[in-house]
């Protein structure tokens, strides 16, 4: 039990039970939230020096979500910055609604893992890049009665976040 013995939980316990949940049931509030084109908000805001939670992916519906201790000591001009203890830190939660693939690799020995993040970056897909992207989804079983075409006319992204 916590301080108070009526209430189990801090708020921030509360508050990550609650956000958990919600990223199992597919039901976070993102009508609340900032939208904002990913290209867009790297341009404007760093992860340096921030922390992975962790990366939700739900294949049924191609999203993902990063859920990330946002370091804002870099961006004390826009967002209050708390304290240098990580615990103390907001979470960031970023959108991918429409997730083509994932991709993880790590060079590091798994007992020296570390959950920092060092920047992230994201570019364009090119022409040439698209067409294997849209061969291999036309081969899935699943998608052949979906048209793909719209994905010729949108802009299509690769963003990555190093360690």
């Amino acid at each position: 039990m916590k301080e108070n013995e009526n209430q189990p939980y801090s708020t921030e316990e509360q508050y990550l039970a609650w956000l958990g949940q919600k990223l199992i049931e597919q039901g976070l509030p993102w009508n609340n939230g900032v939208s904002i084109p990913i290209p867009n908000f790297f341009e404007k805001y760093t992860l340096h020096d921030s922390y992975w939670e962790g990366l939700w992916f739900e294949p049924g519906y191609g999203e993902a979500v990063a859920v990330i201790r946002w370091d804002t000591f870099w961006h004390k001009d826009k967002i209050p910055f708390q304290s240098s203890l990580v615990g103390t830190w907001p979470l960031l939660l970023i959108r991918f609604p429409q997730v083509h693939s994932i991709s993880w690799s790590s060079l590091r020995r798994p007992d020296s893992w570390s959950d920092g993040i060092a920047g992230a970056s994201c570019r364009v897909v090119n022409e040439e890049e698209k067409v294997p992207m849209l061969d291999a989804l036309n081969r899935q079983p699943h998608e052949k009665d979906i048209p793909l075409e719209h994905l010729l006319d949108q802009s299509l992204y690769v963003t990555a976040i190093e360690g």
